[in-house]
């Protein structure tokens, strides 16, 4: 079951429609402010949760007005983001894989806050990947190869997700590597390409944020 999960961040409609029908979601989570957006593409997610501290009273009260939907309602002094209550949601509904929109934008601390607790779901063995209309970031730990023909953009950047990431390996990249130790506070391994059809990362030890990007 591939679940989407719309959050409050900045969200293209035409974007995830377009996505959505490449790559459709089976159960949709909406996520405080996400709910703006979810209205505006005419989806009723099954699952709702938040603190709702950023969304419309209106929008509020039309998904309130929808039988059958799930709700999750915190009060906004908690511990966790809304996100990371999403996923855990995600992951208990049985997800195999997630994908979250509305990750991205003005608030930096949210981006790299989402970025880490996707972590939950790497350790869970399901992929979850974060999209907008420029980037598509995952995490990645093992091996992982790469194709041409479904990256996401041209530009693929790897960086350390937490310390050292040891026995990197990348073969098929225009700036191939062999068993490097990729540390914290280098670009070594920015914007990279794709040389040839397929390309393959090894990681030895660690976890890597993999960033698939276009302009």
């Amino acid at each position: 079951m591939r679940v989407g999960i719309l959050t409050g961040g900045t969200a293209d409609p035409a974007f995830i429609r377009e996505y959505t029908e490449k790559k459709p979601v089976d159960a949709w989570i909406g996520v405080d402010r996400g709910l703006e957006t979810l209205r505006m593409l005419g989806v009723i997610p099954g699952t709702i949760v938040g603190d709702f501290d950023s969304v419309s009273p209106e929008v509020l009260n039309f998904y309130r007005s929808q039988p059958g939907i799930d709700w999750h309602v915190f009060r906004p002094e908690k511990d966790d983001t809304d996100t990371e209550l999403a996923i855990r949601q995600a992951l208990d509904a049985g997800a195999d894989s997630i994908t979250l929109f509305g990750g991205t934008g003005s608030r930096i601390d949210h981006v790299l806050g989402t970025i880490h607790v996707m972590k939950r779901a790497l350790d869970a063995g399901i992929p979850c990947e974060m999209v907008d209309p420029h980037n598509r970031i995952t995490l990645a730990e093992g091996s992982r190869t790469f194709r041409k023909e479904e990256l996401f953009g041209p530009y693929v950047s790897f960086l350390p997700f937490a310390g050292p990431v040891s026995g990197v390996t990348l073969s098929g990249f225009r700036y191939p590597l062999w068993d490097a130790r990729i540390l914290p506070g280098s670009s070594l391994t920015i914007s990279n390409e794709l040389s040839e059809e397929e390309g393959t990362l090894r990681i030895g030890r660690g976890i890597l944020i993999c960033v698939e990007a276009r302009d």
